[in-house]
């Protein structure tokens, strides 16, 4: 099988990609502060309809947006989504929120998108378990925050923790930065720009990896 490259361009945008698939997620409005990639997608996934999570058309392609839960196949990937709170009120105060999960080269990855529920319920275990790759928002505010990031990954046990959605000297969103969780957590590795993933190759026990802004 081939390797899955997965890039962060900040928030919660990533780019998942192996020979011919391109997956983006939450793409967002420049308005939050990060520059926009000059990239092109074969699939979006969009969490919920907010301005930093949105912007589908700054992107290059004719992509297939996924914004809704039920399972969808694109080519060999089967996207999966479970509904969730985008707050701890029952999504009185953000509204909803999808999480997804795909398996693509032997790799399970799961992104939480603006997950902001206090803690998971038993639906959602069972949704993330067997989650080889896990992209989690640690930033707090309008989502989990550091120690709810953390209890998270110790329930779930990915081989891989990525955060994302926390505050950098570009983003002018009030979130909290990445400091208090990296503190916080065991095994942390730095891995730069690009990650690469390769079934039957991943950490035997959780790994928090931490990418720079891709260029």
């Amino acid at each position: 099988m081939a390797k899955v490259s997965v890039s962060w361009f900040g928030h919660a945008m990533f780019l998942f990609e192996r020979p011919g698939i391109k997956i983006v997620t939450d793409p967002y409005s420049t308005e939050i502060g990060y520059s926009f990639p000059d990239i092109e997608a074969s699939v979006v996934t969009i969490s919920h309809n907010h301005f930093d999570h949105n912007n589908v058309q700054a992107l290059k392609g004719d992509p297939l947006i996924i914004k809704e839960p039920m399972p969808l196949l694109f080519g060999p990937i089967q996207f999966e989504g479970l509904i969730t709170n985008h707050d701890d009120a029952g999504g009185e105060k953000r509204g909803n929120n999808i999480m997804f999960r795909w398996q693509m080269e032997g790799v399970a990855f799961a992104h939480m998108g603006d997950y902001g529920e206090n803690t998971l319920n038993d639906d959602q275990k069972t949704f993330l378990a067997q989650t080889d790759v896990l992209m989690i928002p640690v930033g707090g505010v309008y989502t989990v925050n550091a120690e709810q990031a953390r209890q998270i990954i110790a329930e779930i046990a990915p081989k891989v923790a990525i955060p994302m959605h926390y505050k950098t000297s570009l983003l002018n969103i009030n979130i909290e930065g990445i400091d208090r969780f990296v503190k916080s957590m065991d095994n942390v590795q730095y891995v730069g720009e690009t990650a690469y993933f390769e079934a039957g190759k991943l950490p035997t026990t959780s790994e928090v990896w931490i990418l720079d802004l891709a260029s």
